[in-house]
């Protein structure tokens, strides 16, 4: 056989190979056969690193996954980014391919090189039904990726009430830190997911957990304005006087952003408007420095007033939801008068 004939064989097998990858990615269904029967190799990748197999699954080409299992390609190739046909199919949300590649030997819990699993990217995508699919299927639901998020931190941060019922359900661990020590609660407070939230605190979250920065939830609602989430931690006995790392109170970062209700709701509950920070500045030198006057107007008043005493009672009234009615009026008087 001469060099010639050799070198056409081996070009119209790759372009042969190359030619499936493109009819799998692209659905052609007959073009698949046709090249099947002519022997295209099953197994050839694209510079990704990709199968037709891959493709088939990553675009949601159900008939042509079906063909290609048939003729037994390699369901658990992965590619460059570590991810199989299967978990390519979970990412993109095809629920009746995920279906069928968990019928062959697959292994569901295959983290890819982010550490994600099928769990992760569907917790991630607020699909219900795939999560459905996935726990019964028995794929972890406490594996952490690479930056130490579970899929309840995933869900949590989205919001997705009834997939955190879920997860809660099939034992995610709602206490697990990520890498920078924040918990589930931590990203449902910091997205404004109120029902989450709650959800959470009713499992038993730890609302004083603190992230390596040293902020709890309540720093991060009271930081993006978050009035409902911050009246259920302070509800649920969080430390409204917790300073992080720097120093900085919830009352010092509302004050920043200028959250008038939620500072008000702050002084009501107990928090300190004298508090310092490491650089020795108080709540009321944010408002100040951005211009708040109604919320400067609050805190000097607040800092006149207030003594060590009255600060116990208004948290004790906060905490017992108390009448300020019911409360000897001698003391109030005294207490206001110093």
């Amino acid at each position: 056989m001469s060099k010639l004939i050799k070198l056409y064989i081996i070009l119209k097998y790759y372009i042969m190979d190359l030619d499936l990858i493109k009819a799998c990615k692209f659905g052609y269904l007959k073009q698949v056969k046709l090249l099947l029967k002519a022997g295209a190799n099953l197994n050839q990748v694209d510079n990704n690193g990709r199968s037709p197999l891959h493709w088939a699954a990553h675009n949601n080409h159900l008939k042509i996954v079906e063909l290609l299992l048939k003729v037994y390609v390699n369901p658990n190739r992965v590619d460059d980014d570590g991810k199989t046909p299967l978990s390519w199919a979970a990412h993109n949300g095809h629920l009746k391919i995920v279906e069928l590649l968990l019928k062959v030997e697959v292994n569901p819990n295959r983290a890819d090189n982010l550490g994600r699993t099928l769990l992760h990217w569907a917790a991630d995508n607020s699909n219900l039904k795939m999560v459905e699919l996935l726990l019964k299927a028995d794929v972890n639901p406490n594996r952490a990726d690479v930056e130490g998020q579970t899929p309840l931190h995933w869900v949590a941060y989205n919001g997705h009430l009834e997939i955190t019922r879920l997860l809660l359900k099939a034992g995610a661990n709602l206490k697990r830190t990520n890498v920078d020590g924040e918990t589930p609660l931590h990203w449902a407070a910091y997205n404004g997911h109120s029902e989450t939230v709650e959800l959470l605190l009713k499992a038993g979250a730890d609302l004083k957990r603190t992230n390596v920065d040293g902020e709890t939830p309540l720093h991060w609602a009271a930081y993006n304005g978050h009035l409902e989430i911050v009246e259920l931690l302070l509800k649920a006995g969080t430390n409204l006087n917790q300073a992080n790392n720097n120093g900085n109170t919830p009352l010092h970062w509302v004050a920043d952003n200028g959250y008038l209700k939620i500072i008000e709701l702050l002084l009501k509950a107990g928090a300190d408007p004298k508090q310092v920070n490491k650089y020795g500045r108080t709540p009321l030198y944010w408002a100040i420095k951005k211009g708040y006057p109604k919320i400067v107007e609050l805190l000097k008043s607040y800092e006149n007033k207030i003594s060590s005493l009255s600060l116990l009672c208004l948290r004790t009234i906060y905490k017992n939801q108390i009448n300020t009615e019911d409360i000897p009026s001698m003391i109030l008087e005294w207490d206001f008068h110093q």
